[in-house]
């Protein structure tokens, strides 16, 4: 019987700085393409913008936000350098939007898939505080001043709607009484 031989295995390896400089050019260039999408039409561009409203829906705006991001993470400059934590509640915050709205195919299997065991409420329910979480990662907030911005956003929400309304109301019956009057 023959021996076997074996060949040795070309080793190529490279540098970790290289491979984060390879990944930056990628997510670089992959950022630019799927931006330009939303603007210019062209065979790449197209196919581009319908694989994103496929996946994302509405939430492909956001995406190239998001890989943005993701690039400058990579990086070592230090104007442009952010904590950690900025992208990943902004990527909480994104995905729980996007399964909300069930937006794109990833928000519909998002959603779907907690839905089928916990029930549409609860599933709601769980998003809602993956929503907050998330905000509370992205602007490193407690909870309380979460609460006290939306009780604040709601306050001036209603108080808007009550200025609305009034005037409205004030409006017709000022209106009213001086159309009245003006008929023979």
């Amino acid at each position: 019987m023959r021996k076997r031989s074996y060949r040795k295995k070309a080793k190529f390896k490279l540098r970790q700085e290289t491979i984060f400089a390879i990944v930056q050019i990628v997510l670089l260039f992959a950022t630019g393409i799927i931006f330009l999408s939303f603007f210019q039409d062209g065979p790449l561009l197209g196919v581009v913008q319908t694989v994103t409203d496929k996946y994302f829906g509405n939430g492909k705006f956001l995406l190239p936000v998001i890989m943005l991001l993701s690039l400058l993470q990579t990086t070592k400059l230090k104007f442009l350098s952010f904590r950690p934590t900025v992208l990943l509640g902004l990527t909480l915050v994104w995905l729980t939007i996007l399964s909300m709205f069930r937006s794109g195919l990833i928000g519909m299997t998002i959603w779907d898939n907690i839905e089928i065991f916990l029930g549409g409420l609860v599933t709601g329910l769980i998003m809602f505080g993956i929503f907050l979480i998330g905000l509370m990662i992205l602007f490193d907030t407690s909870i309380d001043e979460i609460l006290e911005l939306f009780k604040n956003l709601f306050k001036g929400i209603r108080d808007g709607l009550n200025k609305l309304t009034s005037k409205t109301f004030s409006m017709r019956n000022k209106s009213s009484v001086y159309i009245q009057n003006e008929l023979p």
